[in-house]
């Protein structure tokens, strides 16, 4: 059995030095991603959520803002932060 020379050593531990080093970049890419998704999801979902408490404190919670309508039971329990009847959505989305 012959014993590796130190170049062919040297050669292996870079090898394997290298693999961990792009292994852990790629682990913390993915943590990165992860961060930026999870702010990304906050800055969308925390106004809608603190504006559905507003409305709920005011009482309007299951108002239309466009045209004071009831909004349905079944859509709020779809669309929990809806703050239009399903026609005024509608009508939105056309003009869109």
């Amino acid at each position: 059995m012959s014993a590796i020379n130190p170049r062919e050593q040297g050669r292996i531990i870079e090898e394997r030095l290298v693999r961990y080093l792009q292994m852990t970049r790629t682990v913390a890419t993915d943590d990165q991603m992860r961060q930026g998704y999870l702010v990304f999801k906050l800055t969308k979902v925390l106004p809608r959520a603190i504006k559905t408490l507003q409305r709920i404190s005011a009482g309007t919670y299951h108002s239309c803002e466009n045209c004071g309508e009831p909004i349905g039971n079944d859509r709020l329990r779809a669309v929990p932060a809806a703050t239009k009847c399903i026609s005024c959505q509608k009508e939105s989305e056309a003009r869109r």
